[in-house]
This record gives C-alpha cells, structure tokens and sequence, in this order.
C-alpha cells in the first residue's frame, strides 16, 4: 500500500513537473514570438513529443549559459580594465625615479654642450670666414703697382670684381661683390678705362671707378639741351653723340630709386600716372658729358641744374596761388610748348589761369591745349605706327579737366615765370598763325578769328 501510494506521488510529482516545464516552455516561445517576431509553430505542435520538449529545454538551458558567460567575461574585462587603471596611477618604485631623474639631467647636459658646440664651430667657421676676407678689403698682403682695367657699361658688382680679381688688383671677387651690395654700390660704376693701385682698399676701388674725372679717356662732348625738349628727344639726341643709349635714358628716367634724393621727385605722388617720371625737371642748358656716360650721372646733371635755379621764393609764390611746384611746372611746359614768344608766355599764362579759377563762371573746365593731345610724343607724326589710330594720350587737356598729371617737356625759365606771373586779362582763348598769337575773350570770337585766320 506504502509502495502504490508513493508510486502514484512520485507520477503526481513527475506529471506536475511536466506541465510545469511544458508552461515555462510556452511562456519562452510566447516572448520569443515578441520580442524576435518569429514564425515558430503553435504550441499545438507540440503536443505530447517530449523529444521537442527536451529539445527545447536544452536550447533554453545553452542560451542561459551562454548569457552567464557572457555577463562572466565582460565583469572579467571590467575587471582586468579597473585594474589596468589602477596600475598606472600606482607609485614608482623609488630607486627606478631616482633613475629616470638623473637620465633626464644627463640628456641636457649632453643636449647644451653639444648646442654650445655648434655655435663655437659656426662662429669660428664664420671668423676665419672674415678673418681671410678682411685682410683682402682692406688690402693687407697685396702687392704695389699700377693696373689698368676697363669698366664696360651698366657694369655690376659682380662683374667689376671678376674684372678686377683677372688683373691682380684683388683677390676675393666674391667677397667683393658682397660688399658692393652691401655698400649699395652697384649701378654706379663709369664706364671706360681706369688705372687703379693694386694695394687700394675695395672702399678707394670703388670711389675711383665710380668718378668720370677718373677715366683715362675722360674726353667730354658739350650738349645743348634746348627749352622745351622733351625726355624722347633728350634720350635720342644723348644716343646720337654716344654718351648713353635711348633705352638707357627712359628707363632710368622712370626709376624713382635713383632720384629720391630731390625733394620735387620724391614729392610727386601719381607717378603710376605719368610716362616720364623726370619730365618737365631736365633744366635746359648746356652740359658736359662722358662718352659712355652712366645714365643716372647723365641725368642728375640736369636735376641738379633745375634745384640750383628754382629759388625758395618762387616755391612760395607758387603756394601762395594755391598750386604746388609740381602743378607751376606742369603749367610752364604747356606754356613752353605752345608760346611763340616770351610775351606770348605770359599771356598764354593769363588764359590758363583763367580757365583755372573761373570755372563756376564761365563753365570752361579743360585748358584745351594742343600739344598735350599727342604726349608723349610731340606730333601725330611721332607716333607709332600701330598705335596710331588709337592712341588716347593721359594728358589729353581736351578731354581731361584742370591741369595734367604731369609736365609734358622740360620748361626753360622764362616759361617758369610766367607760369609764376600771368598777365590780367580777360581772354580764355588763343590761337596762332605763323608766329603771330591771337587773343579772344568767348567762344565766339575766337571762332571767328580761326575763320578769319584759315585755320578751320
């Protein structure tokens, strides 16, 4: 009886553990289904195969496992990782410090001695450098004697020392030449031939050949620069007697650098404006130039004529008629150019300065004359070929108002003071006809006199 009833628990027991595992089964598949949205079977499939029952139990009791593992691995990482940390903020050891310390005091001592190094070798290497150089520039060693050596034009630095250094005269052209850069002495050699002491110091060299008085075949040609010439004629007329070459002339005439040592040159401020940054200050006079002649020596003859003869009183006259110096020559060599005699000038000046300061009046706002229409060159003739028919002159005072950016030739002294000191009349036209100037005070009346004359 004992062993029938515990029999029959022990299958109570065992059906209840069944359906107990079939309903945690069904419940599995039922969340699966939710959380997956798979297609598994109902659970009428089932049935009563415990074969898919235990089947299903050990898919079950795997993927438990396999999340136990996996919680167990990543704790173990997080482990492994805190204590990583926690290693690298653990003290060293005192004796390996101590270590690390007197490393780091050796490197800098091996890194400072060896950078004190390298300067004392560059600084000797620079010394000796000097030191050999030196002894040439001031020509210690050398031998005495007399050279000659001829300078060719435009020469350089570089070139002269070459030249130089083939003659026995120095014996470290490139360090020559280095100091005639440094020195600002290129651009300043004289063509033609000198004779030089071969124990001159580079200081006395270049002093020697930088001076036309110098020169062995210092033979000079007089010239005379005309009033109201301008820089294309004083550059061709130049080239014809060999002194300098056209290209020569108009380049260095253009380059500021050379002349901003005078206070007029350096003043002028639209020079981007303007063909020839030296026009209208080339005095004309008469002067004494070398064949071969630098060109910058050609033309500061001329400046230095012009700041000689331009007087500070009449710098104040100009201020007091409110026009600058610049503006006075400007005025001068339209005048020059367009005169045909010195009363004619100062008439000339009269209508110019009347078309100036009444504008409101009259309404009459450009200076309207001839010759600035084809500047820089002085007729239509002179223009280039194929720039002929559309050449538009910057200067052109029928269409451009007031004064012109700059002189348009270079203005004797009669032209200056009459730019100076115009007489008091009321014309603002003028005309000529062979040599013979007419005066008129409206449109009207000049036009009438140009029919009058046949000059239309």
């Amino acid at each position: 009886m004992c062993d029938d009833q515990k029999r029959d628990r022990d299958e109570r027991k065992n059906t209840k553990n069944q359906d107990t595992l079939e309903k945690s089964l069904r419940e599995y598949q039922e969340r699966k289904r939710q959380e997956f949205e798979l297609n598994i079977p109902g659970l009428d499939d089932i049935g009563n195969d415990t074969s898919n029952i235990f089947s299903l139990d050990s898919v079950l009791q795997t993927e438990l496992e396999q999340a136990e593992n996996i919680e167990s691995h990543s704790g173990q990482k997080i482990l492994t990782e805190s204590k990583e940390k926690q290693n690298q903020h653990l003290p060293l050891p005192k004796g390996q410090k101590k270590q690390m310390k007197k490393r780091a005091r050796r490197n800098k001592r091996v890194f400072f001695w060896t950078w004190v190094a390298m300067i004392l070798l560059v600084s000797f290497s620079i010394a000796q450098f000097f030191r050999i150089n030196f002894n040439d520039m001031v020509a210690v060693g050398r031998e005495s004697g007399k050279v000659q050596v001829q300078i060719p034009r435009n020469a350089t630095g570089a070139q002269v020392g070459q030249i130089l250094y083939e003659n026995g005269v120095i014996n470290k052209p490139n360090f020559f030449t280095l100091y005639s850069k440094v020195t600002k002495s290129d651009n300043f050699y004289q063509y033609g031939i000198y004779e030089v002491e071969q124990n001159m110091d580079y200081e006395a060299l270049i002093n020697h050949m930088q001076s036309n008085l110098n020169r062995l075949d210092n033979e000079t040609t007089r010239i005379a620069i005309t009033e109201g010439m301008s820089v294309l004629q004083i550059a061709q007329l130049l080239e014809d007697h060999g002194i300098c070459t056209v290209d020569e002339i108009l380049t260095t005439a253009n380059n500021a650098e050379y002349f901003d040592i005078y206070a007029v040159i350096k003043e002028i401020t639209n020079d981007k404006e303007r063909y020839y940054l030296l026009e209208g200050y080339l005095f004309p006079d008469s002067y004494d130039f070398y064949t071969g002649e630098n060109p910058i020596d050609a033309l500061s003859k001329m400046l230095n004529n012009y700041k000689a003869k331009i007087t500070q009183e009449m710098r104040d006259k100009a201020a007091s008629m409110n026009l600058t110096m610049d503006q006075v020559m400007t005025l001068a060599s339209m005048i020059q150019a367009e005169a045909a005699d010195v009363n004619d000038m100062y008439m000339i000046s009269s209508v110019f300065h009347n078309r100036l300061n009444h504008v409101e009046e009259t309404g009459i706002k450009t200076l309207d004359s001839d010759p600035t229409v084809w500047y820089p060159y002085h007729t239509k003739e002179d223009v280039p070929a194929d720039q002929a028919e559309k050449f538009v002159s910057r200067y052109n005072t029928y269409q451009l108002e007031g004064i012109p950016p700059g002189p348009i030739c270079n203005p004797g002294m009669d032209a200056i003071q009459a730019a100076l000191n115009p007489r008091t009349t009321d014309y603002y036209y003028f005309c000529h006809k062979e040599g013979q100037a007419y005066y008129s005070k409206t449109l009207e009346e000049h036009n009438q006199k140009l029919l009058e004359l046949g000059l239309v």
